[in-house]
C-alpha cells in the first residue's frame, strides 16, 4: 500500500524513518508495534485500501484499532462511495441509507467473492484435457410470468453492473419495447421484479437492438444506452441515444440524440461502443466514425479493414449453419477510444491512431502510431469501458499457450508488453473469441460470452495474485444451472455480482446467483 511520498514516524529507539510497508514487515522485537495511537485518517486509509479480503481479515485479527474502525458505518459508507464510482454500479435510490455495516461490507467485497468462485472452479494446475470447468449456482429463484409468453422468445436482456437493474427488450414484428426492471429482495431469498419505466422504440422500426450502456459520472443514477435501429419503410438505419434518471420521482426514458448521418458509412457494421459520456464509436470495413452526439459533430478516419474475403457483419445470435456461424465469429471488429487515441481491433490486426488536436470532420488516411498484424487468428481482450488510465489489454494467439499483456501508457500511441504468462488449455478460451471486452473484478480481468444457442462462459485473467503459491494465472468456467442445456434461452450475466438472469420460453425470469 502506498501513500505517495508521505512517511509515518514512530518513537523507536533509532531515528530511522519508516513507511507503512516497512512497519508491517518489521521484525524488531525490542518494542511491539502498536496501532492504537494511529490517527483515524491513517486507519481509514488502511481499511479502504485493504483489498483483497485477506488483508483486512488479518488486520482485524491482529489489530484492535483496525477491528474497531471496521465497525464504523460512516467509514463503510465512504468506502462504498469510492467503490460505486470506480465500478460504475447502479443501485436503487436511497439503497445505502439503512443498510447495516455487514451488508455494506459485503457489497464492497462482492467482486472479490465472485472472482474466488470463478477461480475455485478452475484447476490449480495447467491441464491437458478439453473438458469444461463448471460453476454451479448458490441460489436459483424463478419469477413466474415475468414476461408475456408470446414475447419470451424475443426478449433480450441486459443486466446492469451491480445486478440490481435489468433492461429487458421485447423485439418482434408487432412492437419493440424496452423495460427497465428493478430486482429487489434477493438477499432475503424472495426476488421481486418491479418495472421502473418503459418506452417504445419508434414505430416502423423493424429492429432496434441495444448495443451499449453507461452511467453518467456526475450522477450515480443516470443511465444511458445506445441502439442501432433499422427503419423498414425507409430502408435506412439510425443510431439513437436514450437516457433515464432512476432517482427521479417518476423515472422516464428520454431521447438524447438520433442520427442517420454516418458520414461515408452506409450502415455501421460493428457494435456501437461509447467512448466517454458523449461520444459513440462505430465502423464498417474501411471507415471509423466518432460521433459526439451532444454537439452533433463527427470525426471520420480511414482504417486498414479486413485482410480476408469475409464480409464484416454485426454480431448476432448464432442460429445459422456452422460455416456461416464461423464467418460471423471471424468477422468481429471493434473501435475503442481513449482520449485522442483510436484503437481498431480485429482478429488479424491491431492498430492505434493518434488524432490531431481538436480533430473534426473527415481526416482521411492517418498513419498508425502502432500497427500489429497477426499471422493467424488471435483473441484480444480489452477493458470496457476504455478509460484514460493506462489501457491494459491481452493478446492470445490461437496456436500458443501464452497470454501476452500490454499496456498503453498515458499520452502514448505505442503499447508496451508488461507480462507474458502460460495459461491453462481450455476450449472456453476460443468460445470467448476476441475481440472481447473485459471488466475489472476483484483484481482480475473477466470476459463473458453469453449468447443464445451458443455458450455461457466466463474467462478470468488474474492481474495481481496470479502465479503466487501455485495459483493459476488465468482460467475459464462454464455457468451451469438446472435445465442449462436449453441454450435457446436469452441470458445476461454481471461478472461483478456473479448474477445471471435467464428468460425462459414460458415467460419465467430466473435470477441465478453464483456468489
Amino acid at each position: 500500500m502506498g501513500f505517495g511520498d508521505k512517511k509515518v514516524y514512530f518513537p523507536l529507539k533509532s531515528t530511522r524513518k519508516l513507511g507503512l510497508s516497512s512497519i508491517f514487515r518489521s521484525k524488531r522485537k525490542a518494542k511491539p508495534l502498536s496501532l492504537f495511537d494511529f490517527p483515524n485518517e491513517i486507519i481509514e486509509r488502511i481499511v479502504s485500501l485493504s483489498l483483497p479480503l485477506d488483508i483486512i481479515v488479518n488486520l482485524r485479527r491482529t489489530c484492535k484499532a483496525v477491528s474497531e474502525m471496521t465497525l464504523n458505518r460512516l467509514l463503510w459508507v465512504h468506502i462504498v462511495d469510492v467503490f460505486l464510482d470506480e465500478n460504475r454500479i447502479l443501485l436503487p435510490p436511497d439503497h445505502l441509507e439503512d443498510l447495516p455495516v455487514d451488508k455494506l461490507e459485503r457489497l464492497v467485497f462482492l467482486p472479490v467473492f465472485a472472482l474466488r468462485h470463478y477461480q475455485a472452479a478452475t484447476p490449480q494446475t495447467v491441464f491437458k484435457n478439453l473438458d469444461f470447468d463448471e460453476l454451479y449456482p448458490q441460489s436459483d429463484i424463478p419469477i413466474r410470468k415475468a414476461f408475456p409468453d408470446r414475447d419470451a422468445e424475443a426478449t433480450h436482456l441486459t443486466l446492469i453492473a451491480g445486478g440490481r437493474y435489468l433492461l429487458a427488450q421485447h423485439e418482434n414484428f408487432r412492437r419493440n419495447e424496452v423495460h427497465l426492471m428493478l430486482l429487489s429482495g434477493v438477499d432475503e431469498g424472495d426476488v421481486v421484479m418491479t418495472e421502473v419505466a418503459k418506452f417504445n422504440i419508434p414505430l416502423n422500426t423493424h429492429s432496434g437492438r441495444i448495443h451499449d450502456y453507461w452511467l453518467v459520472k456526475r450522477s450515480r443514477s443516470v443511465l444511458r444506452f445506445c441502439a442501432r435501429e433499422s427503419l423498414k419503410e425507409e430502408r435506412v438505419y439510425q443510431i439513437s441515444v436514450y437516457e433515464i434518471d432512476t432517482a427521479a420521482e417518476v423515472p422516464q426514458f428520454t431521447t438524447l440524440a438520433r442520427t442517420t448521418d454516418f458520414g461515408s458509412i452506409f450502415a455501421p457494421q460493428s457494435t456501437l461502443q461509447h467512448c466517454g459520456e458523449d461520444r459513440i464509436a462505430f465502423c464498417d470495413e474501411n471507415v471509423a466514425v466518432l460521433w459526439d452526439f451532444v454537439r452533433d459533430q463527427r470525426v471520420e478516419l480511414s482504417i486498414p479493414g479486413p485482410d480476408s474475403h469475409i464480409t464484416y457483419v454485426l454480431p448476432v445470435s448464432i442460429s445459422y449453419p456452422p460455416l456461416l456461424a464461423i464467418a460471423l465469429i471471424t468477422a468481429s471488429q471493434t473501435i475503442k477510444v481513449v482520449d485522442d487515441r483510436v484503437m481498431y481491433i480485429q482478429r488479424h490486426l491491431f492498430a492505434i491512431f493518434v488524432l490531431p488536436r481538436d480533430a473534426s470532420g473527415v481526416l482521411g488516411p492517418l498513419k498508425p502510431a502502432f500497427l500489429q498484424k497477426f499471422s493467424g487468428q488471435c483473441n484480444l481482450y480489452f477493458p470496457h469501458p476504455a478509460t484514460p488510465r493506462p489501457f491494459v489489454f491481452h493478446v492470445l494467439h490461437r496456436t500458443f499457450t501464452k497470454l501476452r499483456t500490454y499496456e498503453l501508457p498515458a499520452g502514448s500511441g505505442v503499447p508496451k508488453e508488461i507480462a507474458s504468462r502460460s495459461i491453462p488449455k481450455s476450449p472456453l478460451w476460443w468460445q470467448i473469441y476476441g475481440p472481447a471486452s473485459v471488466v475489472s473484478v476483484g483484481g482480475a480481468h473477466v470476459a463473458v460470452r453469453i449468447l443464445p444457442k451458443s455458450c455461457r462462459d466466463v474467462l478470468w485473467i488474474d492481474l495481481e495474485r496470479g502465479g503466487r503459491e501455485g495459483k493459476p494465472l488465468a482460467g475459464s468456467v462454464r455457468l451451469m444451472f438446472e435445465d442449462s442445456g436449453g441454450l435457446g434461452d436469452n441470458c445476461s450475466f454481471d461478472p461483478l455480482s456473479g448474477r445471471l438472469v435467464v428468460a425462459k420460453y414460458n415467460g419465467t425470469l430466473r435470477v441465478i446467483d453464483y456468489v
